[in-house]
């Protein structure tokens, strides 16, 4: 079985969201009553090994949420590969799944779905759903990113044959745009990512692409929504509301 260490990236500056709340911490700022990373936690804990928490301010509140928290080793560049960067450090599996703080709504399984594509669908390990199904192959994908240096691939993740050759970095898109920051990374890419911030890179695009990085679609609307506005909190606070009335009729506390 593949064991895969978590990372939530939370060390942004959230510059879009400044303006109504001066000095905010991202990860930490309020959704539904829990800071916005902990729904992150909540996604991505029973799909992986072990997790990490990239955070460049507040490390100790950070850390009341139970996890490890990793500072950039770059604190001059922009960007979360800093962040990866760090996690891939102390990386105690071969594979780091990342997904950004801003992102509460991902799929229950995205990080086997990415898994699939890289290493035989037997060997990934279902997410735990407290006894509830879950499907841990994707109904099908193909490379949509030109900056990928990949061709795309086709076929089913559920394949038992393994690839002839691995990518190292995949990452999540769906039919509107590529989500980079939903990622699994082999660790074997440190060296490179390494050099890449050593002279003084940060776009995770142009990293991505000399790493022959390719891309898995998702069809799920609204999966990969990104919380960097007022507004889009508004609408996240609205859709967790209508999920809770939904439940709450579904199994009314009699």
């Amino acid at each position: 079985m593949v064991e895969v260490t978590g990372l939530v990236l939370a060390g942004g500056a959230a510059r879009r969201l400044q303006a109504a709340h001066p000095g905010a911490d991202k990860g930490l700022l309020p959704l539904a009553g829990r800071p916005l990373a902990a729904w992150l936690i909540d996604n991505l804990a029973p799909q992986t090994s072990s997790l990490l928490i990239s955070a460049n301010r507040h490390l100790d509140t950070y850390r009341q949420l139970g996890y490890p928290v990793l500072a950039d080793h770059f604190p001059d560049l922009p960007g979360p590969l800093a962040g990866i960067h760090a996690a891939l450090q102390v990386c105690p599996t071969e594979w780091l799944a990342v997904a950004a703080c801003d992102t509460p709504f991902l799929p229950p399984d995205w990080v086997a779905r990415l898994l699939a594509d890289t290493v035989p669908a037997a060997a990934i390990p279902a997410p735990s759903q407290h006894g509830s199904p879950v499907v841990t192959a994707a109904s099908g994908f193909q490379a949509r990113d030109p900056a990928c240096a990949t061709a795309p691939r086709t076929g089913h993740p559920a394949s038992p044959a393994k690839p002839s050759r691995i990518a190292p970095v995949v990452y999540a898109s769906d039919p509107e745009q590529p989500h980079p920051l939903v990622a699994v990374l082999h660790r074997r890419v440190l060296p490179s990512l390494e050099a890449f911030l050593q002279g003084g890179n940060h776009r995770v695009r142009q990293w991505y692409g000399g790493q022959g990085a390719h891309t898995v679609r998702f069809d799920e609307p609204n999966a990969f929504m990104n919380l960097n506005t007022p507004e889009d909190w508004q609408q996240a606070e609205a859709r967790l509301a209508r999920g809770r009335a939904w439940h709450a009729s579904v199994h009314p506390p009699y």
